[in-house]
């Protein structure tokens, strides 16, 4: 099978065939035409696809344009409510980006214990899982190299005059409730959150870095962390191999 996973700045894709996996990362640029990417397409034999998208309207267009063309039976992973024990505390669950949710799913087949997990990517997002009540929200602060232009088109429906923008402390449990709009982003500003949010947790409480600007936090974060780059992969299967959980896409 093949695994995608489409987010603000590339596309990662994952073989698993016998229990090996195989990776691919396709960068996006800005007027993009994927070539690469359908290249790859072509090149590949596997009998299912499936794609956790949070890109732009526009990209995950031409993905699904792209896979449709392959004739491989294509599935689109969401988000679910609750999945094997774990709670989506997001107020309207179909919200929470499916990056996000997939991240939870692996952290909480991945720990025992309560978990922080930061992607730090394009977009760096926080989030808290505590064992007994499930995802209690997060936050969402611009990547160490996002402009305050490139974030807002990242989240192009939300109003970023909403009050419960830039007040980030607790943890939203809806986008805007989510986002922090400050700038610059320091690692300072990310280690502040996450000591003021170890009191909604019950300890001990682990920690995960994924994304492609985990390396910038692995030697800095005042709590104790592990890398874990493939989260989102990781929860994407757990969650395709529940029966009834993935949602057909329908080309006809």
């Amino acid at each position: 099978m093949l695994l995608i996973d489409s987010g603000n700045s590339a596309i990662k894709c994952r073989v698993v065939e016998q229990g090996s996996t195989v990776d691919q990362y396709f960068p996006i640029y800005l007027n993009s035409e994927l070539l690469e990417f359908k290249n790859y397409l072509q090149s590949i034999s596997t009998d299912r696809i499936y794609l956790a998208s949070v890109s732009s309207k526009q990209i995950k267009q031409q993905l699904s344009s792209l896979i449709r063309e392959t004739g491989i039976p294509f599935h689109e992973v969401s988000p679910l409510a609750e999945l094997d024990g774990l709670i989506n505390g997001y107020e309207n669950f179909e919200q929470l980006g499916v990056d996000r949710w997939l991240t939870l799913i692996a952290a909480y087949d991945l720990t025992r214990t309560d978990v922080i997990i930061i992607d730090a990517g394009t977009a760096i997002k926080i989030e808290l899982l505590s064992r007994q009540k499930g995802f209690l929200g997060g936050a969402i602060l611009p990547g160490f190299n996002t402009t305050p232009e490139r974030f807002k088109a990242l989240f192009s429906s939300i109003d970023f005059n909403h009050p419960d923008i830039n007040n980030s402390t607790r943890p939203g449990l809806s986008t805007v409730a989510c986002i922090n709009n400050q700038f610059p982003v320091t690692i300072g500003s990310i280690n502040k959150i996450l000591l003021d949010w170890l009191n909604f947790l019950d300890k001990p409480v682990s920690v995960l870095l994924c994304g492609k600007d985990a390396t910038l936090l692995e030697h800095k974060l005042t709590l104790q962390h592990k890398v874990v780059p493939d989260l989102v992969f990781k929860g994407m299967l757990k969650q395709i191999q529940l029966p009834g959980v993935c949602r057909a896409m329908n080309f006809n």
